[in-house]
């Protein structure tokens, strides 16, 4: 009896100790606890998760697909560090299997940079488009060489395998709109 009781001991003496390793080293067995829930009127939860790096928001509807965003913090210098903060997001959240529509984008689209990353897809019964842009100047609207769209391609293609379709925000559009405005 004693030797099992040891046993025993020995048995939830690792599961713990690996469990504060994994907790330590930023790996979790369990997934991530909100910040805030909103439940609307409509039917409509809002999750948020905050982290150091981006805000996570999961809107569920009663009629339609989940919507997530991420909108990561500025803090990043350049385009690697955010595609590492975009993997983080993706396999954290299980985007690609909870969410019907996403968008990863900069907090606060005021400043643009041009390394900033913007990228989404949205699934329909048929299909899953893909929207990826990376940077911003006045005078782009669209990748200037089939390199620079083939770049865009592969970074969607990384996250998202299961684009059927593949396009470039026109971010200049946006921004005339934005001025009409």
């Amino acid at each position: 009896m004693k030797h099992l009781l040891s046993k025993q001991a020995k048995r939830a003496f690792a599961i713990g100790m690996a469990a504060i390793g994994l907790g330590l080293t930023g790996c979790s067995l369990l997934p991530p606890f909100p910040d805030h829930i909103q439940n609307f009127d409509s039917g409509e939860k809002a999750t948020i998760y905050e982290y150091k790096d981006y805000f996570f928001i999961k809107s569920e509807f009663k009629d339609y697909p989940t919507s997530c965003s991420a909108l990561y913090s500025r803090d990043q210098t350049d385009l690697e560090d955010i595609l590492s903060v975009l993997s983080n997001v993706v396999a954290r959240h299980d985007v690609k299997n909870n969410c019907g529509k996403f968008r990863f984008s900069p907090d606060g689209e005021f400043v643009l940079r041009e390394h900033d990353l913007f990228l989404g897809f949205e699934k329909s019964k048929t299909e899953t488009v893909c929207s990826v842009s990376v940077g911003f100047e006045k005078s782009k609207s669209a990748p200037k060489s089939a390199a620079e769209a083939q770049a865009l391609e592969e970074i969607a293609r990384q996250f998202f395998p299961d684009c059927n379709r593949i396009r470039t925000i026109d971010l200049k559009a946006k921004s005339k709109k934005g001025e009409a405005e």
